[in-house]
């Protein structure tokens, strides 16, 4: 599926689950960057892949998977390596019969060789939040969307703030405040790297509209930028760089948004 068929999935309020190389490393029970490996988190992974006939969730992979040609010559070295590295899960766990959604969803800009079609695609992302009441649920470094107009068109703004270091070990506590915090007529916007997948599927059969969002932010101000290379973004974490210099954000729009927080 391409990225504006996925987009479109969601604008017809189809919740989406988003899988990766990390993804993949870790149901091999390999560690990735800020997230450590676990048997739990693997088997949770790999029942999340087997929700094929569930109608209230898209599962989407990476096109990658499927066109190495439209990306980036790094892109297609990370990903040769990983699938190769990964090849028996991705051949057991994914599906020639069932139809994926684009993984690169909110990831339209960077990988991609051709980045003249971000912009339209950011265009219809942003699109979906106006007049939403939105629920973010991220890491404490993620700041999803402060500083840009991501969400200027949104009806509201709330979050949850989770750990950004390995997150699902707090998974049950985050699931209990998302349902004592978060109305089920709102959009939730998850943005807390693997521990999304099982806690996007746990949302979805509890009645929410979820969209696994990722790095959206990074990927937005990268385009924003015109940026080549994966540059840090002050004050909040940047997809797959190291967090050690992030400064404290006093941004009070964001402040004021924080509506619980797990340490």
């Amino acid at each position: 599926m391409s990225i504006e068929d996925t987009l479109e999935e969601i604008e017809r309020k189809k919740s989406i689950i988003r899988f990766g190389d990390g993804e993949f490393s870790l149901i091999a029970e390999n560690d990735i960057l800020f997230q450590t490996a676990s048997t739990d988190l693997s088997n949770k992974l790999k029942e999340c892949l087997e929700e094929l006939d569930n109608a209230n969730v898209l599962l989407c992979l990476p096109e990658t998977l499927t066109d190495l040609s439209k990306f980036e010559k790094r892109v297609q070295k990370n990903w040769i390596i990983n699938f190769s590295d990964n090849y028996m899960y991705y051949r057991q766990y994914c599906s020639k019969e069932y139809t994926y959604g684009n993984a690169f969803v909110s990831r339209p800009y960077m990988a991609y060789r051709d980045k003249t079609k971000a912009g339209k695609n950011f265009e219809h992302l942003i699109s979906l939040f106006e007049d939403k009441n939105i629920y973010i649920i991220e890491g404490a470094l993620s700041r999803t969307g402060v500083g840009n107009n991501l969400f200027e068109k949104a009806k509201s703004i709330s979050r949850i703030i989770c750990p950004s270091q390995n997150a699902y070990e707090h998974i049950e506590e985050i699931k209990q405040v998302s349902l004592e915090k978060v109305p089920k007529d709102t959009m939730v916007l998850l943005a807390l790297g693997p521990t999304s997948k099982p806690l996007g599927l746990w949302l979805v059969n509890n009645g929410y509209w979820v969209v696994d969002i990722g790095h959206i932010d990074s990927e937005y101000e990268w385009y924003l930028k015109r940026a080549k290379t994966k540059i840090d973004i002050p004050f909040k974490h940047t997809a797959e760089n190291s967090d050690a210099k992030i400064e404290n954000c006093f941004d009070q729009s964001y402040l004021d948004s924080i509506i619980a927080t797990i340490e």
